[in-house]
Protein backbone atom coordinates (compact mmCIF):
# COMPACT_ATOMS: atom_id res chain seq x y z
CA UNK A 1 0.00 0.00 0.00
CA UNK A 2 1.77 3.11 -1.22
CA UNK A 3 0.02 6.15 0.20
CA UNK A 4 3.05 8.41 0.47
CA UNK A 5 4.77 10.70 -1.98
CA UNK A 6 8.27 9.79 -3.15
CA UNK A 7 9.80 12.40 -0.81
CA UNK A 8 8.22 10.74 2.23
CA UNK A 9 9.30 7.32 0.97
CA UNK A 10 12.90 8.53 1.04
CA UNK A 11 12.46 9.79 4.62
CA UNK A 12 11.00 6.45 5.70
CA UNK A 13 13.72 4.46 3.92
CA UNK A 14 16.50 6.52 5.50
CA UNK A 15 14.85 6.11 8.89
CA UNK A 16 14.80 2.31 8.39
CA UNK A 17 18.50 2.29 7.47
CA UNK A 18 19.37 4.40 10.53
CA UNK A 19 17.29 2.29 12.94
CA UNK A 20 18.54 -1.12 11.78
CA UNK A 21 22.14 0.13 11.68
CA UNK A 22 21.94 1.45 15.24
CA UNK A 23 20.19 -1.73 16.43
CA UNK A 24 22.86 -3.92 14.83
CA UNK A 25 25.64 -1.94 16.49
CA UNK A 26 24.07 -2.10 19.95
CA UNK A 27 23.24 -5.79 19.58
CA UNK A 28 26.81 -6.59 18.59
CA UNK A 29 28.36 -4.36 21.24
CA UNK A 30 26.06 -4.89 24.24
CA UNK A 31 23.90 -7.86 23.23
CA UNK A 32 20.72 -5.74 23.34
CA UNK A 33 18.48 -3.58 21.21
CA UNK A 34 17.61 -0.73 23.53
CA UNK A 35 14.21 0.87 24.12
CA UNK A 36 15.85 4.28 23.70
CA UNK A 37 16.11 3.36 20.01
CA UNK A 38 12.98 1.29 19.36
CA UNK A 39 10.33 3.36 21.14
CA UNK A 40 11.24 6.68 19.47
CA UNK A 41 11.56 4.88 16.12
CA UNK A 42 8.07 3.44 16.53
CA UNK A 43 6.64 6.85 17.48
CA UNK A 44 8.48 8.54 14.61
CA UNK A 45 7.00 6.00 12.19
CA UNK A 46 3.51 6.83 13.44
CA UNK A 47 4.13 10.58 13.14
CA UNK A 48 5.82 10.42 9.72
CA UNK A 49 2.99 8.36 8.23
CA UNK A 50 0.28 10.48 9.87
CA UNK A 51 1.81 13.76 8.65
CA UNK A 52 2.55 12.40 5.18
CA UNK A 53 -0.74 10.61 4.47
CA UNK A 54 -3.21 11.41 7.24
CA UNK A 55 -5.39 8.62 8.60
CA UNK A 56 -4.43 6.11 5.87
CA UNK A 57 -0.78 6.60 6.86
CA UNK A 58 -1.60 6.15 10.53
CA UNK A 59 -3.56 2.99 9.67
CA UNK A 60 -0.55 1.67 7.72
CA UNK A 61 1.66 2.19 10.80
CA UNK A 62 -0.82 0.56 13.15
CA UNK A 63 -1.09 -2.48 10.89
CA UNK A 64 2.72 -2.75 10.81
CA UNK A 65 2.88 -2.54 14.60
CA UNK A 66 0.21 -5.26 14.82
CA UNK A 67 2.33 -7.60 12.68
CA UNK A 68 5.26 -7.02 15.05
CA UNK A 69 3.01 -7.58 18.07
CA UNK A 70 1.80 -10.84 16.53
CA UNK A 71 5.46 -11.84 16.35
CA UNK A 72 5.72 -11.15 20.08
CA UNK A 73 2.84 -13.52 20.77
CA UNK A 74 4.26 -16.18 18.46
CA UNK A 75 7.67 -15.85 20.11
CA UNK A 76 6.16 -16.34 23.55
CA UNK A 77 4.29 -19.45 22.38
CA UNK A 78 7.42 -20.95 20.83
CA UNK A 79 9.66 -20.32 23.81
CA UNK A 80 10.97 -16.79 23.28
CA UNK A 81 13.59 -17.36 20.61
CA UNK A 82 13.71 -13.62 19.94
CA UNK A 83 14.44 -11.06 22.61
CA UNK A 84 12.10 -8.23 23.50
CA UNK A 85 14.36 -5.67 21.86
CA UNK A 86 14.31 -7.59 18.58
CA UNK A 87 10.53 -7.75 18.67
CA UNK A 88 10.23 -4.02 19.44
CA UNK A 89 12.63 -3.39 16.55
CA UNK A 90 10.29 -5.29 14.23
CA UNK A 91 7.31 -3.35 15.61
CA UNK A 92 9.18 -0.07 14.95
CA UNK A 93 9.93 -1.15 11.38
CA UNK A 94 6.24 -1.94 10.98
CA UNK A 95 5.33 1.54 12.21
CA UNK A 96 7.72 3.09 9.71
CA UNK A 97 6.96 1.03 6.58
CA UNK A 98 3.78 -0.96 7.24
CA UNK A 99 2.73 -4.61 7.37
CA UNK A 100 3.83 -5.81 3.93
CA UNK A 101 7.34 -4.47 4.47
CA UNK A 102 7.66 -5.93 7.95
CA UNK A 103 6.30 -9.27 6.74
CA UNK A 104 8.94 -9.49 4.01
CA UNK A 105 11.59 -8.29 6.46
CA UNK A 106 10.64 -11.12 8.82
CA UNK A 107 10.72 -13.81 6.14
CA UNK A 108 14.14 -12.71 4.94
CA UNK A 109 15.35 -12.09 8.51
CA UNK A 110 14.33 -15.59 9.62
CA UNK A 111 16.25 -17.10 6.71
CA UNK A 112 19.29 -14.94 7.44
CA UNK A 113 19.06 -15.71 11.17
CA UNK A 114 18.97 -19.43 10.41
CA UNK A 115 22.01 -19.11 8.15
CA UNK A 116 23.75 -17.07 10.87
CA UNK A 117 23.01 -19.75 13.48
CA UNK A 118 24.19 -22.57 11.23
CA UNK A 119 27.39 -20.73 10.32
CA UNK A 120 28.16 -19.99 13.97
CA UNK A 121 27.50 -23.61 14.97
CA UNK A 122 29.73 -24.92 12.17
CA UNK A 123 32.55 -22.48 12.99
CA UNK A 124 32.39 -23.48 16.68
CA UNK A 125 32.19 -27.20 15.85
CA UNK A 126 28.76 -27.48 17.51
CA UNK A 127 26.51 -28.06 14.50
CA UNK A 128 25.41 -31.63 15.34
CA UNK A 129 24.97 -30.82 19.03
CA UNK A 130 22.89 -27.76 18.12
CA UNK A 131 20.75 -29.78 15.73
CA UNK A 132 20.18 -32.42 18.41
CA UNK A 133 19.26 -29.76 20.99
CA UNK A 134 16.79 -28.17 18.53
CA UNK A 135 15.14 -31.54 17.88
CA UNK A 136 14.85 -32.25 21.61
CA UNK A 137 13.40 -28.81 22.25
CA UNK A 138 10.78 -29.17 19.51
CA UNK A 139 9.86 -32.67 20.71
CA UNK A 140 9.47 -31.50 24.32
CA UNK A 141 7.47 -28.45 23.31
CA UNK A 142 5.13 -29.83 20.67
CA UNK A 143 4.90 -33.60 21.27
CA UNK A 144 5.16 -33.79 25.04
CA UNK A 145 3.64 -30.29 25.57
CA UNK A 146 6.24 -29.48 28.21
CA UNK A 147 7.34 -25.92 28.92
CA UNK A 148 10.48 -24.63 27.26
CA UNK A 149 13.63 -25.14 29.26
CA UNK A 150 16.25 -22.45 29.73
CA UNK A 151 19.13 -22.54 27.31
CA UNK A 152 21.93 -24.75 28.61
CA UNK A 153 25.18 -23.15 29.74
CA UNK A 154 27.51 -22.42 26.88
CA UNK A 155 24.78 -21.73 24.32
CA UNK A 156 25.81 -18.71 22.29
CA UNK A 157 23.29 -15.92 21.89
CA UNK A 158 22.86 -14.69 18.34
CA UNK A 159 22.79 -10.97 17.64
CA UNK A 160 19.45 -11.34 15.85
CA UNK A 161 19.23 -7.62 15.06
CA UNK A 162 21.78 -8.35 12.32
CA UNK A 163 19.39 -10.77 10.63
CA UNK A 164 16.50 -8.34 11.02
CA UNK A 165 18.67 -5.56 9.58
CA UNK A 166 19.64 -7.73 6.63
CA UNK A 167 15.99 -8.59 6.06
CA UNK A 168 14.98 -4.92 6.24
CA UNK A 169 17.71 -3.75 3.88
CA UNK A 170 16.86 -6.44 1.34
CA UNK A 171 13.13 -5.67 1.74
CA UNK A 172 13.87 -2.01 0.95
CA UNK A 173 14.89 -3.19 -2.52
CA UNK A 174 11.28 -4.32 -3.00
CA UNK A 175 9.37 -1.57 -1.14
Amino acid sequence: MHVLSPDWEAVRNLWVVFVVSAASITDLRWGKVFNVLTIPALLAGLVINLVAAGLPGLWLSLQGIAVGFALLLASLLLGQYMGGGDIKLVMALGAIKGPAFVGLTLVIGILLGGAQAIALAVVRGRFLASLKRLGQSLYRRFVLALPEESAPAGVVRLPYALAIAGGALLALCRY
